[in-house]
């Protein structure tokens, strides 16, 4: 069954509106961590593309991938990256955090339930007071958390440090080559300001912590 109308119209697979699908039960905490064990190295390497992605004028990028339930589709993963390409100070929903932008892909969708949320990022600070060997969500996503009903003390944080080297320059124009040689072929046109990401170095080197969400908020209570 189609996610949505306009998949449905590609595909030709029916659609049904979310409301007339019968409803899925909840999984438990262990299922939801069973979930998530069997995503973690999609759910790394997605955040990690993401993180390339991130718009910072000071390249502080980070990417993120949120594991999240359906109440008609099941689990469901949504990408974001963060976006700050100018100086200013920003608070709230101003604040485009990788973190908060994935999140609302999610509740926009409908989801119920958020049960990992994985950062990715070449950085170890949120320029707090403290020293953090991977990068940990900021005050501002850690007061969102609180505030989004889908995360719960049971949501997994799994955060990233990705001190991967990129690839040559001559892979990444191969990789870009072949991409535009693909919509060459398919006689589509590509819009002018469209950007070709580079691949991932798939021999990549990685440090992680994971934590629920009560786990991260008592470790700031206690700070």
């Amino acid at each position: 069954m189609a996610f949505s109308e306009v998949e449905a119209f590609l595909t030709g697979e029916p659609w049904v509106p979310f409301e007339n699908r019968p409803k899925l039960e909840l999984p438990s905490p262990s299922e939801r961590r069973a979930l998530f064990e069997e995503g973690r190295f999609d759910l790394a390497n997605r955040a990690r593309a993401q993180m390339t992605r991130g718009v910072s004028y000071r390249e502080f990028k980070v990417g993120c991938s949120v594991l999240a339930w359906h109440p008609t589709e099941g689990p469901i993963l949504y990408d974001a990256y963060n976006f700050k390409p100018v100086k200013k100070e920003e608070k709230g929903e101003a604040k485009r955090c990788a973190e908060r932008n994935a999140i609302r892909f999610a509740e926009q969708d409908g989801c119920v339930k958020i049960i990992a949320i994985v950062t990715a990022s070449r950085e170890k600070s949120v320029s707090e007071k403290y020293d953090h060997d991977v990068l940990h969500p900021c005050e501002e996503c850690r007061s969102l958390f609180r505030t989004v009903p889908a995360i719960d003390q049971d949501t997994i944080v799994y955060n990233i440090l990705d001190t991967t080297p990129p690839l040559p320059d001559e892979e990444i124009a191969q990789h870009r080559k072949a991409v535009m040689d693909f919509v060459a072929s398919t006689s589509l046109p590509l819009p002018d300001n469209t950007i070709i990401h580079p691949p991932l170095n798939t021999e990549f080197d990685i440090m992680a912590e994971e934590r629920t969400m009560q786990e991260l908020q008592e470790l700031y209570r206690e700070k």
